[in-house]
């Protein structure tokens, strides 16, 4: 899966998502490009507008995810590429 994303859009779209028990990520192929995120156990999604290069779906632990905002956050530029 990889798509290009809006950092900032992210960033805000995921600040209330949990990752105690893992994350699915989600990138609709096609026209919509949507990036999906839910949390396992809370209920919680996002629906963020992407530029969808590739779709695919991935699940990441608690730690993954944990790494993978760090890597985000810390990134320059206003776009970034998710590339799962």
């Amino acid at each position: 899966m990889k798509a290009t994303v809006n950092r900032q859009l992210f960033i805000e779209q995921i600040s209330s998502i949990l990752p105690d028990k893992g994350i699915s990520i989600l990138v609709s192929d096609g026209i919509d490009g949507i990036l999906t995120i839910a949390s396992f156990g809370h209920g919680v999604t996002a629906r963020i507008p992407v530029y969808a290069i590739k779709g695919g779906q991935a699940y990441l632990s608690s730690d993954e995810w944990t790494r993978f905002i760090s890597m985000i956050e810390t990134s320059k530029g206003s776009y970034i590429d998710i590339d799962l």
